[in-house]
């Protein structure tokens, strides 16, 4: 093949399901036994919605990249002295392999990108995959002790946490609703950072404030601050809804 094609064209972000980056060995098929070895291109679009990537190969064997926003429903219209700005491509170049072409990306990332990245990162215990939704005030505090005891700098509060009317015991319920949940924890959020803070770990606290259970106190209140098409049936993905952040009510709401 002289021309491949990469044209996305779903109309949405397009990095929640194909994300605009690619890998080309030059000299030879790409080897993930051994990532040490082969002249690597490794390239992505720093742009979320629709785009479009070109490889083609010209008469003398040199390799021509095009990358840029899909013309697909692209159109742009400026007023005078308006600038629109298309996204950047990045890429790094490996003569030894995958494995360094990654590790370039990654030190890319931490120096450029990644707030603080050079510097240390803290260990982080989260309470999901030991209690899911079910625990309270005795099992969150045992669990930052034995973190504590292992090393761990963070502690994570995740979710099922709040709601009352309609408590998160699932994902059915709740979201939405941030006030602490009495039967879990009785003594509220102050209870566990001071908690912590006794026993010498800091405290982080999970939420997802753009989104809204329809079984929750919000939704019940505020129906008009939902994101929805008129005359359509509501669809939910993981049972939940997103708020509009367009509205300055559900801004200041978060």
């Amino acid at each position: 093949l002289n021309r491949v094609l990469i044209d996305f064209e779903n109309n949405t972000r397009a990095d929640l399901f194909q994300a605009p980056s690619f890998l080309v060995s030059l000299n030879q098929p790409i080897n993930h036994d051994d990532d040490d070895q082969g002249e690597i291109l490794a390239g992505t679009l720093a742009w979320s919605g629709n785009y479009q990537l070109q490889f083609e190969i010209d008469p003398l064997g040199n390799l021509r990249l095009l990358t840029g926003i899909s013309p697909y429903a692209s159109e742009y219209y400026l007023v005078a002295e308006q600038e629109f700005i298309t996204p950047s491509f990045l890429f790094t170049y490996s003569s030894y392999g995958i494995g360094t072409a990654s590790r370039n990306w990654h030190r890319w990332a931490r120096k450029y990108r990644i707030p603080q990245g050079e510097n240390n990162r803290l260990t982080l215990l989260n309470n999901w995959e030991s209690t899911y939704f079910n625990f309270n005030e005795t099992i969150l505090t045992s669990l930052m002790k034995d973190g504590k005891k292992l090393g761990v700098d963070l502690f994570l509060l995740d979710d099922g946490w709040f709601g009352n009317k309609y408590p998160r015991n699932d994902d059915h319920a709740g979201l939405g609703d941030w006030q602490e949940n009495v039967k879990k924890l009785p003594h509220g959020i102050d209870f566990l950072t001071n908690a912590a803070e006794t026993i010498g770990i800091k405290f982080g606290i999970w939420l997802e404030p753009e989104m809204v259970n329809p079984k929750s106190e919000l939704y019940e209140n505020h129906l008009d601050w939902v994101l929805k098409v008129p005359s359509r049936t509501e669809y939910y993905f993981r049972n939940q809804l997103v708020l509009d952040l367009t509205n300055p009510a559900v801004q200041d709401f978060v």
